[in-house]
């Protein structure tokens, strides 16, 4: 199987290897003089193919003079790489934070009188727990669902 890039190069007149790694110049096949090459290929990262006519070409006539399609810069989907749909999540970041709020003033404030030398009743004992459990849902939330 061919990749883009080798398939365009085929229909090319004359290519050259460019200054970096993928890119190529090749002279226009839209144009009718060809004193200069001045169609630019680059091969991105994920096997697609960037065209740019320096001459001032526009990006279909180019396809049209070479008789490809635009579908035909980019290599095939292997549809068996692509992981499923992922489900988003219940809340967003800004919901989370809204709702985590209370619970973590509530925690940070039964600490810092801990702290001070306020001895915890069983009732803070309990809501220190309680909003520390709240804490954890509400993170739990911003998780994609399974």
């Amino acid at each position: 199987m061919t990749t883009p890039i080798e398939k365009i190069l085929s229909r090319l007149d004359s290519p050259q290897k460019g200054y970096q790694d993928g890119q190529y110049l090749a002279f226009c096949s839209h144009q009718t003089q060809r004193k200069q090459r001045k169609l630019s290929l680059t091969e991105r990262t994920d096997g697609s193919v960037r065209l740019r006519c320096w001459g001032g070409c526009e990006f279909h006539e180019i396809l049209n003079s070479l008789g490809l399609e635009a579908h035909e810069l980019y290599p095939p989907r292997n549809r068996s790489e692509y992981e499923p749909k992922r489900n988003p999540p219940l809340v967003s970041p800004n919901q989370c934070i809204e709702l985590i709020k209370m619970p973590i003033n509530q925690m940070v404030i039964t600490v810092l009188n801990f702290y001070n030398g306020v001895e915890l009743t069983e009732k803070d004992k309990e809501q220190l727990l309680s909003n520390a459990h709240r804490a954890i849902q509400i993170l739990e939330m911003t998780k994609e669902k399974a």
